[in-house]
């Protein structure tokens, strides 16, 4: 059943993203299931903890069992790369910690 676009008035379906008279934004499309736009997000959540809980976030919201999959390793990886750069901030405070006390001022 189509509905009318509360901008233009012109009759839109309800799996529009956008009008196609007006351009007015409805929803958000889902994101992509291409293997290139998952690898930038397995780039990202590996190489740039933080971003990969806003990429999983954007891929649990749509809730289908392929986007969840996605959602799901964006923040396996995104949690192994907060503990590998932990576990190495630890081992280089470490080692200059040691070199310090070893110069005996």
């Amino acid at each position: 059943m189509d509905t009318l676009c509360p901008v233009c008035k012109s009759p839109i379906s309800p799996d529009f993203n956008f009008c196609p008279s007006c351009g007015k934004k409805f929803k958000d499309p889902p994101p992509s299931l291409s293997i290139s736009a998952q690898i930038v997000v397995y780039f990202i959540s590996l190489f740039i903890p933080p971003f990969g809980l806003w990429y999983a976030y954007k891929y649990l919201k749509y809730g289908g069992n392929t986007q969840k999959k996605i959602g799901y390793a964006a923040i396996i990886l995104t949690i192994i790369s907060i503990v590998f750069t932990i576990w190495t901030a630890q081992i280089l405070i470490s080692a200059v910690n040691q070199a310090l006390m070893g110069l005996n001022f």
